[in-house]
């Protein structure tokens, strides 16, 4: 009787696997290699060598009798060292951060620079000495006479293989593109729709992009259209491309203070076809995070998709399939901004006072 009791129990748990045993991949490793104080972070960027990381926030540069000024601002850090290579206040309402190249350079938006005008769209700065390295200028009066109101970034995409960034400007429904290197117009791209999530894949041969819960994705520079799909009923709060561009995902935006607790949070297409290749279901109990902060990302390899969302938690996802591998709690509040490095898997995720920067093995 025991025997044929044992026999029962091992059948019935073969009968039905536990949630571990139906994943056929080890969860990753997290392994905490540096944490880099810079507080209230919305946006970072990582160097195209993996050696800087970029945040802008809040940061106490101005030493005071009764303490440190807290100012907005962008500081570029040695990840190695963990050290403050340069910092610089942040005068205008742009907090989004992309470092550009090795040397490496700051690409943002500071309309109070004494050589600013209405024509100048962005600028980039040298993030070592801080120096000016070269305006951008955006839509003239003959692409719009309107365009010295408008000509602000309302979203920007670099691509560092192909010196590339990507513009929507504010008010226009254009796309610029812009020579990294010489700041100079390659193109315009000429669109239906008021274009937000601008996103270039790595090779800046792709450019994604959006209106509400419409995504298109067209060829460079031949602008073609090589896809058109409405991932969500509402828009997207983020856009992630895999490292051979072959794919992309999108995370769903959801309205503030409406929770989300519904399938398809997170989509993965062809990029070349707009096919749904993956439907991740999950739970995230406040859905991603509305702003500039990024929410989704894809690993330098290829092999995990990791995701931020107002319910404070980094959740690591496989990318050939919509499997969690697993979830790393954060601090509560609204959900920070991530970022994974373009050469290896080092995750930099930002908390209330700090960077924590994880291996991920």
């Amino acid at each position: 009787m025991p025997l044929l009791r044992l026999m029962l129990v091992l059948l019935l748990a073969c009968a039905a696997p536990t949630a571990w045993a139906q994943s056929s991949a080890k969860p990753p490793a997290l392994k905490l290699v540096a944490t880099i104080p810079h507080e209230q972070i919305a946006d970072m960027s990582w160097s195209v060598d993996g050696r800087h990381l970029a945040t802008s926030g809040l940061l106490s540069i101005e030493k005071r009798i009764l303490g440190a000024k807290i100012l907005p601002t962008i500081a570029v850090w040695e990840v190695s060292g963990k050290k403050l290579v340069k910092a610089y206040t942040k005068n205008g309402p742009y907090t989004d951060v992309t470092l550009i190249g090795t040397q490496p350079l700051v690409l943002g938006y500071l309309p109070t620079t004494p050589d600013w005008n209405g024509s100048v769209a962005f600028s980039i700065w040298d993030a070592k000495s801080g120096a000016l390295y070269r305006h951008v200028y955006g839509p003239t009066p003959i692409d719009d006479p309107h365009a010295l109101q408008k000509n602000a970034p309302r979203s920007l995409s670099y691509s560092y293989a192909g010196n590339r960034i990507a513009a929507a400007h504010v008010g226009g429904k254009d796309i610029f593109l812009y020579n990294a290197v010489d700041g100079s117009r390659e193109d315009i791209i000429n669109t239906d729709v008021l274009a937000h999530s601008v996103s270039l894949s790595r090779d800046g041969s792709l450019l994604a992009f959006g209106q509400q819960s419409r995504q298109i994705i067209i060829q460079l520079p031949s602008k073609q259209q090589l896809a058109s799909f409405y991932p969500f009923d509402t828009g997207s709060s983020g856009t992630a491309w895999s490292p051979d561009g072959k794919r992309v995902a999108f995370i769903k935006n959801y309205l503030s203070g409406i929770k989300a607790s519904a399938h398809s949070d997170i989509k993965v297409y062809n990029a070349a076809t707009g096919e749904l290749l993956h439907d991740y279901i999950g739970d995230f109990s406040g859905a991603a995070v509305v702003g500039s902060r990024q929410t989704i990302a894809w690993s330098f390899d290829g092999r995990f998709i990791i995701t931020s969302t107002s319910d404070g938690v980094i959740r690591l996802w496989r990318a050939d399939r919509p499997e969690l591998l697993m979830e790393v709690l954060r601090e509560k509040g609204l959900g920070s901004a991530i970022a994974l490095s373009p050469v290896a898997n080092l995750l930099a995720i930002a908390g209330r006072s700090s960077v924590r920067i994880y291996e991920i093995k």
